[in-house]
C-alpha cells in the first residue's frame, strides 16, 4: 500500500506541468533566503544548497528518470504502440517536442498491463529512435524490438541486450571482417556475412554454428499491433472495401456535419443524434456500435454511448461518468485506441491516459488504470 502510494507520488511529481517547478523553484529560492536573513546561515553554505538540491538535484532526477525509472503518467498526445496477446497489453508512449529543427523524441516508455485487473506489471523506457517495432513475452522477460536493437526487458531481475555483436569477433569464418550481421530475437538466432559473402547463422547464447531456423516462441507470447482509432473508417455499405483496406462495416452511419443523425443500414432515419459524433468501434458478435460524441458544440464534455443496429441506445456514459478527466490530463480527453471484442467479449479503450475495460453491451467497467 506504501509503495503504491509513493509511485503514484513519483508519478504526479513527474508529470507536473512546467510552470509548477517553476513555483516550486521559487519557494525554494524564498527558503533560503530566509536561512540567510534570519538564520544567519552562512552565504557558501547556502549557495551550496541550493546548486544541490535546487539545481543538480532536479535536473539529476529528470535525466535518470528519462533513462531508467520512467515514472510520470501517460502523454496522451501519441501513442505509437498498442498490442495485444492472450494475457497482457502492452503500451508504448512516445513523447515528442517540436523545435525550429523539426521534431525530437522525448523518451520512449513502455507499458506491460495485465487485462485481467489492470494492473502494470511493467513499466520503464525503452531505447531506440522509433519505438517498439516487435514484441513478446515468455518467462517473464519482454523481448523487445526497437528500432535496429533487440532486449529483453526482466520483470523479475536485470534487462540484458539480446545479443552483443562482440560475440562474433573470434568465429574462424569471420577472422577476416564482417560485412553485415544480424540477430533474430524470436528465434535466438544471430547470422553474419562475411567479406567473402558467406553467411553463416549461429545459436545466440552457445554462438555454434546451425542451420537457419524459423520456429519462434510459442504464439500465445506474440502480442498483435492494433491499429489506432484513426486507422478505421466505418460505413454500412460494402462497395468500397476492396479498394480501401481501412474500410469497416457497420450497419449504421452518422449523417450531417455538427447535430448528426444516426442512420440504419436500410436508410431509415432515427431520432438519435450526436454532437460531432464518430463511430469509435463496432463488435459484429453483438452487432453494436460505440459512437463517441460530446454534450454541446464546445467539445467540453465528452459522451460514449453504445447502440445496436436497430438504433436503439444500450447505454451512454459522460466524460465524469467515464472519470478520466484529473489534474494530470488533459481537458479534452482524446480516445486513442479501441480493441474489437477481445477478452470474454469486452473491449479495452485508452481515453485521455485512462486505460479501461468494457463490456460493449451493458457499459459495466471491469477496470480502470492510470497510466
Amino acid at each position: 500500500m506504501l509503495t503504491n502510494l509513493f509511485l503514484s507520488f513519483l508519478d504526479s511529481f513527474f508529470s507536473l506541468p512546467i510552470w509548477i517547478h517553476l513555483i516550486m523553484l521559487i519557494g525554494w529560492i524564498i527558503l533560503l533566503r530566509y536561512l540567510v536573513l534570519r538564520m544567519k546561515a552562512h552565504v557558501i553554505v547556502v549557495i551550496t544548497i541550493f546548486l544541490i538540491g535546487g539545481v543538480a538535484t532536479p535536473i539529476a532526477l529528470s535525466l535518470l528518470n528519462n533513462s531508467r525509472w520512467g515514472y510520470g503518467y501517460l502523454h496522451e498526445n501519441s501513442i505509437p504502440y498498442f498490442g495485444a496477446s492472450d494475457k497482457y497489453l502492452a503500451i508504448n508512449d512516445l513523447y515528442t517536442t517540436h523545435s525550429k529543427g523539426g521534431k525530437t523524441h522525448y523518451h520512449h516508455r513502455l507499458y506491460l498491463v495485465d487485462v485481467q485487473n489492470g494492473a502494470i506489471l511493467f513499466k520503464k523506457p525503452i531505447s531506440g529512435k522509433n519505438g517498439v517495432k516487435g514484441l513478446s513475452f515468455r518467462d517473464d522477460q519482454l523481448l523487445v524490438k526497437s528500432g535496429e536493437k533487440s532486449q529483453y526487458f526482466s520483470l523479475k531481475g536485470k534487462s540484458t541486450r539480446a545479443f552483443d555483436k562482440s560475440k562474433l569477433k573470434n568465429l574462424p569464418e569471420l577472422k577476416d571482417g564482417i560485412f553485415k550481421y544480424g540477430y533474430n530475437a524470436n528465434t535466438n538466432q544471430a547470422w553474419a556475412i562475411n567479406k567473402q559473402g558467406e553467411k553463416f547463422f549461429y545459436n545466440g547464447t552457445t554462438m555454434k554454428r546451425e542451420l537457419e531456423r524459423a520456429i519462434g516462441v510459442p504464439s500465445t507470447g506474440y502480442f498483435v499491433k492494433i491499429p489506432s482509432k484513426a486507422k478505421f473508417r466505418f460505413s454500412n455499405s460494402t462497395t468500397n472495401r476492396r479498394y480501401n483496406r481501412r474500410l469497416v462495416y457497420c450497419p449504421v452511419k452518422l449523417k450531417g456535419r455538427i447535430r448528426q443523425q444516426l442512420v440504419l443500414e436500410d436508410g431509415q432515419n432515427t431520432e438519435q443524434f450526436f454532437v460531432y459524433g464518430k463511430i469509435q468501434m463496432y463488435f459484429p458478435t453483438l452487432e453494436i456500435a460505440l459512437i463517441k460524441s460530446y454534450a454541446n458544440t464546445d467539445k467540453k464534455t465528452l459522451k460514449l454511448t453504445a447502440v445496436n443496429k436497430q438504433g436503439k441506445v444500450l447505454w451512454q456514459k459522460t466524460q465524469l461518468q467515464l472519470g478520466v478527466k484529473d489534474f494530470f490530463s488533459n481537458s479534452k480527453p482524446y480516445i486513442s485506441y479501441v480493441t474489437p471484442e477481445m477478452y470474454e467479449g469486452d473491449f479495452i479503450i485508452l481515453i485521455g491516459g485512462y486505460l479501461q475495460r468494457m463490456n460493449p453491451k451493458t457499459g459495466i467497467m471491469r477496470w480502470q488504470t492510470r497510466l
